[in-house]
């Protein structure tokens, strides 16, 4: 085995094209130049409470603060905030040291060896090792976990498949192994360029087994129960309203500087606006129409940030019911579809107006591709007419189908009226609560929709966009058992998809995503791009040490407050 930081290693890590060349700088912290009045010696000082939002309105967070159902938004950030994974990604997206001290990788890139650090402690004070990491992954690819974990995160591990799917049930046969109290070795099916970052993930995380076999799996994560190793400890949780946190002293980056964090959790994007400037958060998400009053702003505009994302708006197509079946009224509703409109002036700030599927500066995208649908309305409705629609009239109901917001509500509002005008298509919206947006899809008789898809990077590379949701059959098959119809299958898409994983060169593998997104885009396309996002938020300047890196949302681990 070669030491990580041999060249064979950096050749292997190249691969991650995506996060090396990634411009998207982390929050910078504010100096504060304002004078001090230090307190009297005898004054108790003030306890440094942090405020922040995390609206359920990007999906339900489920199992939120257990890793090994995580898979979303919202509980990949309440388990950063808890536990530590093997790695960590930097403000400019490389992967650097966090559990793990250093690892090592055999020469094809299918075997990995980490060595974890010493000074790490669980939150009762026993230490975190190898077989903590290794029982936990297994755990957390067995097919009667309570949730039904996340087995994608999981799936390039040597034997995790045939133990996820019941051919196995030995556990020993997956490919993940504690040598020694410090040394974990995952071994892989197929060498794989992006798998450092995989390590990042909530499924790879340690948990700790004498808390989780003590309490059971669905009550070990409560605050009377919970044990951790992360920068905070989990002390109040009242479901759907507030989770508060307290720093976790023995933490091993140090405990963040902050006394108590409190994590709201309020719907609707103005009430959580007005409470920042009432005061009573640090740190809120700027609805997308607040943007110009809060740039106009003299206070406001100096505490908004502005922060690209690796994360892809797009509409997620029905595409074996009619009339998506036809490829061409696929690429009428394409073209019908006025996005620079959509990012400048329905919703100005939103994002950059996307054509493909891969964002800006990810391994494999390309500028150009799938402006080829740009707006036309007039090829549309010629597309409209070659697929036997004489009119728009004459086209089966198609439906919108989205989570309640202020910002989906007009954004959909105007994507409707634009197939109306432009194709003589009436749409018709169908907004649901987010926990209730599977159980809309598999109604029968199942109804032909746009489903609204916005996907954000787990791990920045390119294979995290075409794995999960487009290869067949999906790693996440279980969603998808009553609606079949609903999946998008191309043999031609998986087989690129598949070469592309295994393929270590930086730029063949670009090319083979290339490829891919010519089928998802054009050729046979499953999706419609709209923008890729822009986040805006308001940030009080006394909040310093966040790490923002277009991963969604900022890391807190260094996180602190100043006067």
């Amino acid at each position: 085995m070669a030491p990580h930081n041999l060249t064979r290693r950096e050749f292997l890590t190249a691969s991650l094209a995506s996060a090396a060349t990634l411009l998207i700088a982390g929050c910078q912290p504010v100096t504060d130049g304002a004078s001090r009045i230090n307190p009297a010696p005898s004054a108790t000082p003030r306890p440094r409470v942090l405020r922040i939002n995390m609206p359920l309105n990007r999906g339900d967070i489920g199992a939120a603060a257990d890793p090994g159902c995580s898979g979303a938004y919202h509980s990949y950030f309440i388990n950063s905030l808890m536990f530590s994974a093997l790695i960590a990604l930097d403000a400019h997206l490389q992967p650097t040291p966090d559990l793990a001290a250093s690892w090592q990788i055999n020469d094809d890139g299918t075997v990995w060896r980490f060595r974890l650090r010493k000074d790490v402690a669980w939150s009762d004070g026993t230490p975190v090792t190898a077989h903590d990491f290794a029982w936990a992954i297994k755990r957390n690819l067995a097919p009667t976990l309570y949730c039904g974990g996340q087995y994608w995160q999981l799936v390039d591990i040597q034997g995790a498949r045939a133990f996820y799917t019941g051919e196995t049930a030995d556990a020993n046969r997956v490919g993940v192994r504690a040598l020694d109290d410090l040394t974990l070795e995952v071994t892989l099916e197929n060498p794989s360029a992006y798998f450092i970052n995989l390590a990042s993930l909530p499924s790879f995380m340690a948990l700790p087994r004498q808390a989780v076999e003590k309490a059971g799996d669905q009550a070990w994560t409560q605050p009377a129960n919970v044990v951790s190793n992360g920068p905070f400890r989990l002390v109040e949780w009242v479901p759907e309203k507030q989770m508060v946190f307290t720093p976790n002293p023995g933490y091993h980056g140090g405990a963040p500087g902050v006394d108590r964090l409190e994590v709201n959790m309020i719907r609707q994007e103005s009430t959580a606006l007005s409470a920042y400037e009432a005061g009573e958060l640090d740190m809120v998400e700027v609805p997308v129409a607040e943007l110009g009053r809060v740039r106009a702003d003299p206070r406001l505009s100096q505490e908004l940030q502005a922060n690209a994302e690796l994360t892809t708006m797009h509409l997620r197509l029905s595409v074996q019911i009619k009339p998506l079946a036809d490829v061409r009224m696929r690429h009428a509703f394409a073209l019908a579809i006025d996005r620079e409109t959509l990012c400048n002036k329905v919703l100005p700030g939103i994002g950059q107006p996307a054509y493909q599927f891969l964002p800006p500066n990810m391994l494999g995208h390309d500028g150009q591709l799938g402006r080829e649908l740009a707006f036309d309305p007039a090829r549309g409705r010629a597309l409209l007419t070659a697929a036997g629609y004489a009119s728009g009239k004459e086209v089966p109901l198609v439906y919108w189908q989205y989570e309640q917001n202020e910002t989906y509500q007009t954004l959909f509002e105007a994507l409707q009226a634009m197939i109306l005008e432009n194709l003589g298509v009436r749409t018709e919206l169908a907004p649901t609560e987010a926990g209730a947006r599977q159980a809309w899809r598999t109604q029968r008789p199942l109804r032909p929709h746009f489903y609204r898809q916005l996907w954000g990077a787990d791990y920045p590379d390119a294979h995290n966009f075409m794995t999960v949701l487009y290869t067949t059959p999906p790693p996440q098959a279980d969603l998808w058992k009553t609606a079949p119809e609903l999946i998008y299958s191309n043999r031609t898409f998986d087989d690129l998809v598949r070469q592309a994983s295994r393929e270590l060169d930086p730029v063949k593998r670009a090319a083979l995503y290339q490829q891919c997104e010519r089928i998802l885009v054009l050729d046979d396309p499953a999706i419609i791009p709209l923008y890729y996002v822009m986040r805006h938020r308001l940030i009080k300047p006394a909040v310093q040490g966040l790490i923002i890196n277009g991963m969604g949302a900022p890391a807190f681990r260094q996180v602190r407050l100043v006067s």
